[in-house]
Formats: C-alpha cells, structure tokens, sequence
C-alpha cells in the first residue's frame, strides 16, 4: 500500500520491462539497478504508470576469487585475507618485490654500501642483533612506524656494545617483531630501524645518522610501512587486523558446465567513508620524507595490502590492476633548474621544470598538516628530502625556501603558534600549522605565473650559523630585501578593514565560532562597497589571534607593507587574475634595525595605479 496526503492506492502494478530489476556483470563487480517508488502523483495516473512515479537505486557488488582458485583467470579481484601475516600476504609482498626487480626499468636496483649500522634479523633458532658495517655492499629493508606514546626500546650509549651481541626478541616491541618476520618472509638478512640504529643518547651520532636518512631510505631495497599502526607496542599485523573486519564477504559455489571450472566466488559491498580514512602513520611529519624518497614501499593498511614503487602500484584486492606512478623525486633529473620558472597554464603541461618545482611545493603543503612530537624536530624531519631536491636541482636551501625562487617561496600563509616562534626566521614557513580550516600554506593557483611589476629584489642572506642549515634550518638567518614599501598605516588611510571567514558566513565579528574552535585567524578584508569578488585588499594574519583587536596592529605606525612580487592567477573555473603579493612586517627590538613578518597581504593590481604614491624603495632586513 502506498500512501501520500491521506490517499492510499494498492501496489499491483502492471508488468512494465522498465521496472525490472537490471544487472551487468564484469569481471569485477556486479552493478544492480533496483527500481524505487518514489512518489505518487494524482494529475499524472493514466493507463500506463498510474501516477506511480520511480527512481533508480544503483548498487555495486564486487566480486573476488582466490588467487589459487580455478575461477581466478575470470574474476580478477582477490578477497581480503582476514591476517595480514598470512602466508597469502607474504607471497604477495615476495611477488610483487620479485617482479619489480626483474622487469621495472624505471626503479633502480642498485647495490649500495650499507648504512652504519642495520639490524641482522637473525632466525629462528637466534636472536636478531645489531651489526655494525664496514660500509661493504649489500642489501637492506627499512622500517617507517609511528613510535606511539609508550617507551620503546632504543638503543643507547649503554645498550650500544650489548646489542651487537644480542637483541633479545621477547624484549622487541610488536611492531618490530612484525617487520622482522617479514623482512625474514621476504629474504633479506638486513632491516635499518632509526630507534635501533641510531644511538639514541648521542646528539653527535644523531647528527650524523639524520645526514644519511636519504642514503639510507633511498638505497634502501624496500621500505616496510605500518600504516595501520598508532605505535610500536600494538604491531604491524594487528594495528591492520583492528579495521579488518569491517569488510564482509559472502562465499558463493560458482562453476561453468561448459568449460568444466568450479569454485568459490566472494561477493562484498562496497568499502564505505572508513576506505579513505588517513592512515595513522601518514598523519606523522617524519614520514613523509621516508615516504618520499623511499624507492619501493609496502604498506600494510585498513584496506589491505599495498604495493608503490616508481613504476606503478598494485593492491591485495586488485593484484592485476597496475596504476603508474605519477611525479615522484626519484624522476627528477639531476640538472640545474632555472630560477624563477613559471608554473604552465596548460594542464597536461610536459614542461618538466614546472612540475619539479610545483611538486616541491606539495610536499610543503602535506608537510605542514602533519602532526609532530617535538617541535624542534620541525627542520629535521624534512631535511633529507630537501638535501635531495638541492642535490638534483641545484637550487640553494635557506630555511625552507629555495633562494632560486624566493618570491614564491616567502608568499606562504598559515597561523603560526607562540609555541614555535623561534623555530626558524619569521619568513620561513617553519612555524606554520596547517588544518582544514586554514587552507594550503601555499595557494598554488595564486602564484603561477610573475610579473615584473613592484618585483622585489634579493641582496642576500647572512651566512648560516650551523654547521648543517638543513637540520638547524636557519633561525638566525637574515634576509636582505629591497623592494617597494609603504607603512600600512599610509596604505589602509581612509579605508576600513574587518574579519572574515569563507567557511561560516554566520561567524561573529570576532571571528571566532564557539570560542576558539578551529585554531586558526582569519583574513581580514577591505572594507569597500565597489570592490567585486576577487578584488579585496586581504590581509593574513601569522598569529592566532582574535581578528577583532588587528586594526590597530594594522593601522601601527610602525608596521610596514614591502611588495614581493606581482603574480597572474587561474585556475579551473575563474579568469586570469594579476595580484601583488606583499608581507606585513614590524621592527624588531634588535640592535641590527632588522623587521620581522606578521603577516601576508594579497593586492589587486588595480589598487596600486597610483604607484608613485607613498610607496618608495628601501632595503629591509628580515629576521
């Protein structure tokens, strides 16, 4: 019985081939379409549809056979083992390892002198113990985990001379019990794991082990990921086997008389919001560059087992299905990159020193998102893949920015917390937290392309005061500029400026949502009634703070606005733009005259027609 406003009609309907329930089925999967009733409407029944009025419920079933089973060679999925250390797993890690060493090209497999110390994995009748090379050739796996919030056992100054003899198994955490098990699985003697193989004591030592990470993670025959994982003591196996069972199959007997096959079919609905869940270990800032510049890496995830190499990637339920690989920095060539590229409008662009330098960039983007334990750290954790990206662009590292590409680089936004002032210069990014709320650090689609109207000019930087800027990152750094300037005081004179947040039209003038919700300061925009979208003169302020009291901190007499750069904008759905992009600073208390950054201000360039107006050139000194 169907019943809408008090009118009830039966359900007999006539036999309509437009009602039926439709199925196509593939190799993979089987698409259902379900007819729906979905309304009645009393001014459209006639013979034929009654009023009756229907929709379409679309259901995808996927299908999977046992890599051993008869029906394999018809259904190419595979059901999801309920144990990642199953044997099935393990003979997917062997395979795919196996076959990219033998037919991909594009992965190198180089034998490399071994890192200065790795972890012997033993066997099962002896301990695995730590082993101190001579440097002589060989191969190895490495190990990317989330450490977690309980102590792990880690090698130290006191532990160093005992472990070369022996690290007792029982004494292990799970996680590195796991991935001694699979590197044994795997058939290699050698795992490299940073809280074994770096003295963890030994400021010296960490120092020197942190300059071979890239070494290390490159040469590296494999990395084992844990992504699954929150820390060391839950292990690889069940930090996977906790999310596995939400994925249900039903097993069916399925055969062709005709060809003489039998089998077990798997049927499984489709893997909802929890299949694009972050994994724990890729929220961690460290990781990245393990990631990044590992050249093989087998991830053991949520949704099964996975496989990422320069070539391509495969999955434990997809095994046949190859996805090549896109940019990585392993395909960057290793030559001197122009400066100042411009990034290409054309969005199947082949310009290859356009790509190289937009993908740095990304990673700048993801890195600042991630979480991190110290943040002292914040440098180190990225330096061996900027040492990297120098070695094959030749582009020069000052403090997160490259010099090549300064104007680009010093343009970032983001809310900086008091707790990392001081991690590096006020115009690196060091400091910056990235969230959901506060957008890209960088806004790529703002930057593509420079123009040489109000372009600052590089006079340098001071020389570093550590030995490795890459590790210390540069906070005692000194930026030279000179460039166009105006005191923001001149600049916003007559103009009113007030908060505000794309993200809650609703947000009161404070510009805060139910207290301090989401952590992050807002734009504060021009306020002009013929300003149309896309024109407002934006500040971004560094500092989390309340966006009501910024008007003095803009109208301060000491606070001065220097033009970076001009830049044209687009993207996918707007025009080209032209913007100048300019930093907010204030003197500093130090005897050296030198300004620090507080923020960054987006122009439009019909703002600054005027040009010769309050603006002047002058050498600025950014610390």
């Amino acid at each position: 019985m169907y019943q809408k406003a008090g009118y009830e009609a039966p359900l007999s309907l006539p036999p309509d081939p437009k009602l039926q329930v439709s199925m196509n089925i593939s190799r993979n999967s089987i698409d259902v379409s379900i007819p729906m009733l979905i309304g009645y409407d009393e001014s459209k029944r006639d013979k034929s549809s009654q009023g009756y009025e229907f929709g379409e419920h679309n259901i995808k079933l996927y299908i999977s056979a046992e890599y051993n089973d008869p029906l394999a060679v018809f259904f190419h999925m595979r059901p999801l083992s309920e144990d990642s250390s199953s044997e099935g797993c393990f003979d997917n890690g062997s395979r795919w390892l196996r076959k990219c060493l033998e037919t991909h090209d594009k992965c190198p497999k180089q034998i490399s002198p071994l890192p200065n110390r790795v972890v012997d994995v033993g066997s099962d009748t002896r301990d695995p113990f730590l082993y101190v090379s001579k440097r002589e050739y060989g191969s190895w796996l490495a190990l990317s985990h989330c450490w977690g919030l309980k102590p792990i056992l880690r090698t130290t100054l006191d532990t160093l001379g005992p472990f070369t003899q022996s690290i007792p198994i029982n004494e292990l955490p799970q996680t590195f019990k796991d991935a001694i098990q699979i590197t044994r699985k795997l058939g290699y003697q050698y795992i490299w794991i940073d809280s074994l193989c770096i003295i963890q004591d030994s400021r010296e030592d960490w120092e020197a082990e942190s300059k071979m990470m890239a070494m290390i993670y490159q040469n590296a025959t494999a990395s084992i990921s844990a992504d699954a994982s929150t820390g060391d003591h839950e292990g690889i196996f069940n930090g996977v086997k906790r999310q596995r069972h939400t994925f249900k199959h039903t097993a069916l007997p399925c055969g062709s008389q005709k060809r003489g096959l039998s089998g077990i079919i798997f049927i499984s609905i489709p893997q909802g919001k929890h299949h694009f869940k972050v994994m724990p270990l890729q929220s961690r800032a460290w990781v990245l560059q393990e990631k990044t510049l590992s050249v093989r890496m087998l991830h053991y995830q949520y949704t099964g087992l996975d496989w990422q190499c320069q070539t391509l990637t495969w999955t434990e339920i997809q095994p046949s299905l190859m996805k090549e690989q896109n940019k990585s920095i392993h395909t960057i060539a290793q030559k001197s990159l122009h400066p100042c590229i411009d990034f290409d409008s054309r969005p199947n662009s082949r310009n290859s020193e356009f790509h190289t330098l937009q993908w740095w960039y990304f990673q700048i983007i993801d890195y600042t998102t991630r979480q991190i334990t110290y943040t002292k750290d914040r440098f180190p954790a990225i330096a061996a893949l900027a040492k990297e990206f120098a070695n094959r662009t030749g582009y020069h590292y000052k403090a997160g920015i490259w010099e090549e590409d300064f104007k680009r680089g010093l343009l970032w936004k983001g809310t900086v917390p008091k707790s990392y002032y001081g991690l590096g210069p006020s115009w690196s990014w060091v400091g910056v937290v990235g969230n959901q709320w506060s957008g890209n650090v960088y806004d790529i689609d703002s930057l593509k392309r420079h123009r040489k109207k109000f372009a600052a000019e590089l006079v340098g930087f001071s020389e570093p005061t550590a030995a490795d800027e890459y590790l210390a990152g540069g906070a005692a750094t000194i930026l030279t500029l000179r460039g166009w300037c105006i005191g923001a005081q001149d600049f916003v004179a007559g103009k009113s400026f007030y908060p505000h947040c794309p993200f809650f039209p609703q947000m009161p003038v404070t510009g805060r949502a139910n207290g301090d919700q989401h952590g992050t300061a807002f734009p504060i925009l021009k306020d002009s009634p013929d300003s149309k979208l896309g024109e407002e003169v934006v500040f971004y302020p560094d500092d989390d703070f309340d966006p009501s009291p910024v008007v003095p901190v803009i109208l301060s007499e000491k606070a001065v606005i220097i033009c970076i750069s001009e830049f044209e904008a687009w993207d996918t759905y707007l025009p080209h733009t032209f913007a100048i992009w300019a930093l907010m600073i204030e003197p500093t208390n130090r005897v050296d005259g030198s300004f620090r950054r507080i923020g960054l201000v987006k122009i439009p360039s019909i703002e600054l027609i005027a040009f010769d107006e309050g603006f002047d050139l002058r050498t600025i000194r950014l610390s």
